[in-house]
């Protein structure tokens, strides 16, 4: 018994479909690389001076000097409240 053309036009279409399925996650990937990183969480300001980083994960504040250098260091318990105290120099 032969196939007929219907047949293979249909099975050829399924064959399709389930390759487009399977590479989905190759051609739109809903990832981005980006977020996952190791500063992931970390917000940015900049100032006239230097810089200031907050990690939104642990509540921690780096400030840096136009230079580079680190300076105190204070952690945020709660928003609105006193930052508490510097943990010293990095």
């Amino acid at each position: 018994m032969k196939p007929d053309t219907y047949t293979k036009a249909v099975l050829t279409v399924i064959a399709i479909m389930l390759t487009l399925i399977a590479c989905n996650r190759y051609i739109d990937p809903k990832t981005t690389g980006l977020a996952q990183g190791v500063f992931a969480g970390v917000q940015f300001s900049g100032m006239g001076t230097g810089a200031r980083f907050f990690d939104t994960r642990t509540g921690e504040v780096w400030n840096y000097d136009e230079k580079g250098n680190a300076s105190l260091v204070f952690k945020i318990s709660r928003l609105g409240g006193q930052a508490a105290q510097a943990w010293g120099y990095r």
